[in-house]
């Protein structure tokens, strides 16, 4: 599961548990033992509670490696365009990119995916 995109109705009952959970997990330690800490809280909700689990097991999964908000970390941000990634973001295909801040950005050209995926903002 991924969590660097969150998105929910006002009051929603998952967001909700796993908030007060996350609040409740800081409150007893000063800081996360692990990365996934977020991760671990939300199995631990899933597995406890069959409200959350029956709301969850209805969730669209969108997987983020191949296909999904990885798309670009599999096939180079700052690589050549290719006919297959136009087609992805011209078609949104693929409903949400994940970037990120970790690379060396190179001088402007049209050519490359990244430039032409800003290209494409409105």
């Amino acid at each position: 599961m991924s969590n660097f995109f969150l998105y929910s109705e006002k009051n929603n009952y998952i967001i909700n548990l796993w908030l007060n959970s996350t609040l409740n997990y800081y409150y007893y330690n000063d800081k996360a033992h692990t990365y996934f800490i977020h991760h671990y809280l939300f199995a631990e909700l899933y597995e406890s509670d069959n409200k959350f689990k029956e709301i969850w097991d209805k969730v669209l999964i969108i997987y983020a490696e191949n296909y999904g908000p990885h798309y670009f970390y599999k096939r180079g941000f700052i690589n050549k365009i290719t006919d297959e990634i136009k087609k992805d973001i011209n078609d949104k295909i693929t409903p949400l990119y994940k970037l990120t801040y970790k690379l060396e950005i190179p001088e402007f050209d049209k050519d490359i995916t990244l430039y032409y995926l800003y290209s494409t903002l409105k």
